[in-house]
C-alpha cells in the first residue's frame, strides 16, 4: 500500500530503521525488504528482515510493517509471534503500523518480547504546547565611512607651477579606507585608528587634522604624492531589515514511537534523525 505522503510504507520503514541504525553505529550485515524466510513447517514473506552486528553479537530482526486506517488487534501480534517462532535463529521481531494498537495486542505483544512502534507523519495536533515556529526581525543600523583628504592647496600649486601645470585632476578609485598616507619620514600614518576614534564622538562628520607634514600617496605620472592637512571623515549610518524564520514543521517530518517504553524519535523529510 501507498500511503499519503507518496513513500511505500515499508521503504519508509526500512529507511527509518537504517537511519538508526548507522545513528548506534551498529554494523549491517544484510537488509532486505519483502522477501521469503523459510520457516521449520513453511514460508513466510517478510516485509524487512534485518542483520546487523552490534558489540561483537549478530542480530537477527524481522519487521513487520501494517499501512492501516484502523488499529491492531492482538490477532495480527499472535500471527506474527507463531511466524517469529517459526523461522530457526530465534529473530526479533518488531511491528511498525502508523494507526496504534488495541490494548489486546499490547499485552501480547509484551509477553512476546515483540517491540510495537507507531511510524506517521507530524501533525497539527503534534503541536500544541510546543513552539512550531519562531520569527526574528532584524533591525540594523551600521555605519558607512567616507574619507576626504584635506588639500595643502598652497603646496600643490607651487609643485604645479614647478612642472609647469595649471591645473591637475586626480580620481582614486579605490577603497578610501584603503588609501595610503604616509609622514615626512614615509612611514605610514595608521589611518584606521584614526577612523576608530573618531567614530566614537558618534558624530556626522569629524575633520582631524595632523601635527605634522603628511602626503597621499598617489601614482598619476605627474606626481606621486600629495601634501594633505588632515582628513575629514563622514558618516552615514545605514538602516537594513531583515527576518529570519525558523520553521520547526518544515524540519520535522516523521515521529517515530516506542508503544511500550515511549521512547519518542524525530525525522526529517529525508529520513535523518533530528
Amino acid at each position: 500500500m501507498v500511503i499519503n505522503m507518496g513513500i511505500e510504507y515499508e521503504k519508509l520503514v526500512q529507511g527509518i530503521f537504517d537511519a538508526i541504525f548507522n545513528q548506534e553505529r551498529v554494523n549491517n550485515i544484510k537488509v532486505e525488504r519483502d522477501v521469503e524466510a523459510q520457516g521449520k513447517t513453511t514460508k513466510h514473506q517478510i516485509d524487512v528482515y534485518w542483520e546487523f552486528e552490534h558489540g561483537g553479537i549478530t542480530y537477527k530482526t524481522i519487521v513487520q510493517c501494517k499501512d492501516w486506517n484502523k488499529t491492531v488487534n492482538k490477532g495480527e501480534l499472535l500471527k506474527f509471534s507463531q511466524i517469529l517462532q517459526d523461522i530457526p535463529g530465534q529473530p526479533r521481531g518488531v511491528f511498525v503500523t502508523k494507526t496504534g494498537y488495541q490494548k489486546g495486542a499490547k499485552e501480547v505483544a509484551i509477553a512476546k518480547g515483540i517491540i510495537l512502534y507507531g511510524l506517521r507523519e507530524l501533525t497539527d495536533k503534534d503541536w500544541d504546547g510546543y513552539i512550531r515556529e519562531i520569527n526574528i526581525n532584524l533591525n540594523i543600523t551600521k555605519p558607512a565611512v567616507t574619507i576626504e583628504p584635506i588639500v595643502d592647496i598652497e603646496w600643490c600649486k607651487t609643485k604645479l607651477r614647478e612642472k609647469g601645470l595649471n591645473s591637475l585632476s586626480l580620481h582614486i578609485k579605490d577603497n578610501l579606507r584603503k588609501i595610503r598616507i604616509v609622514d615626512e619620514n614615509s612611514n605610514l600614518i595608521d589611518i584606521e585608528s584614526i577612523i576608530e576614534n573618531l567614530k566614537k564622538d558618534k558624530e556626522q562628520q569629524k575633520e582631524y587634522l595632523f601635527d605634522s607634514n603628511a602626503f597621499l600617496l598617489i601614482d598619476n605620472g605627474i606626481l606621486d604624492k600629495i601634501k594633505i592637512l588632515g582628513v575629514k571623515i563622514i558618516v552615514n549610518l545605514i538602516s537594513s531589515s531583515d527576518q529570519i524564520k525558523i520553521n520547526f514543521g518544515e524540519m520535522i517530518k516523521f515521529i517515530l514511537e516506542n508503544i511500550i517504553d515511549k521512547d519518542i524519535r524525530y525525522f526529517d523529510k529525508n529520513l535523518k534523525p533530528k
